[in-house]
C-alpha cells in the first residue's frame, strides 16, 4: 500500500452516480454470481457482500467504468476476479483480501478455516522471533515448520538458507531481486510437493506491479 498527500484541485470531473459491481463465488468451482448497483453508495454494496459472507461465500467489488475509447472496464476497489491466478504482488495482496475474511468467517462460525475448495492457505514471508517462514491464519497452530507439512528435506534446507539470509542482513535490509526470485522458486516448489491440499501464498514480496 502507497499513500500520498495531493491536491484536492487535481481533478477535472466527477460523477455522483457510480455503478457498482458485486462478484459473489460460490462453491468450489467458484461460480459466480455478478450484480450491478446503480443509485447505490458503497456502504450498500458492502451491507450485499456482508450478507455474502454470512453465507460462506467470497466476494469482491468494481467500479463499473465506460469510456467511449475502451468500452466498459472495472477498477477493482476490494478483492479480484478470484477465478483469475495473481501474476503480481498487489494481486496477491488483493486475492488475500478475499480469502482471509472468507477464512475469518469460518472461524468464528467454528468450522476448520479452508477455503471453498477444500484446501488451507499457507503464507510465506519472513519474521523475527520464529525460525521458519511459514504461517497458517486461523488455525490452532499460526506458526508452521516445515514438518507441519511434510515437506522435503531439501526444500526445508532451501526455505532455511533462505530465512537466514533474511535474518542475517539485518532489518533495514530491502530484500534484492535475488533473494525475492529464490522465495519465488521455494513457493513454486512448495506447490508441486503440497499444493494439493494447500494454497502457497506469496508474501514476502512487497514490490508493486513486478511479476510474482
Amino acid at each position: 500500500m502507497r499513500v500520498l498527500e495531493v491536491d484536492e484541485r487535481d481533478s477535472s470531473w466527477e460523477n455522483s452516480a457510480p455503478r457498482f459491481r458485486l462478484y459473489v463465488f460460490d462453491g468450489a468451482a467458484n461460480a459466480v454470481t455478478t450484480l450491478d448497483f446503480l443509485d447505490a453508495q458503497i456502504h450498500d454494496v458492502l451491507e450485499a457482500a456482508n450478507l455474502a459472507s454470512a453465507d460462506g461465500r467470497l466476494w469482491s467489488i468494481a467500479l463499473v467504468v465506460d469510456s467511449e475509447s475502451d468500452g466498459r472496464g472495472l477498477v477493482w476497489i476490494s478483492g479480484m476476479d478470484y477465478n483469475s491466478i495473481p501474476t503480481t504482488p498487489t494481486e496477491w495482496r488483493m486475492r488475500a483480501a478475499m480469502q482471509d475474511r472468507y477464512l475469518m468467517a469460518k472461524s468464528q462460525r467454528g468450522e476448520e478455516p479452508l477455503l471453498p475448495d477444500g484446501r488451507r492457505v499457507i503464507r510465506v514471508f519472513p519474521d523475527h522471533c520464529h525460525p521458519w517462514p511459514l504461517w497458517e491464519s486461523f488455525s490452532g497452530k499460526y506458526t508452521k515448520s516445515p514438518a507441519d507439512y511434510g515437506l522435503s528435506s531439501s526444500l526445508t534446507d532451501g526455505l532455511r538458507h533462505w530465512y537466514d539470509e533474511w535474518e542475517r542482513r539485518g532489518i533495514d535490509w530491502h530484500p534484492d531481486d535475488r533473494w525475492l526470485q529464490r522465495g519465488h522458486r521455494l513457493v513454486e516448489l512448495m506447490r508441486v510437493e503440497v499444493g494439493d491440499v494447500a494454497e502457497i501464498r506469496p508474501e514476502f514480496d512487497r514490490r508493486h506491479g513486478d511479476p510474482a
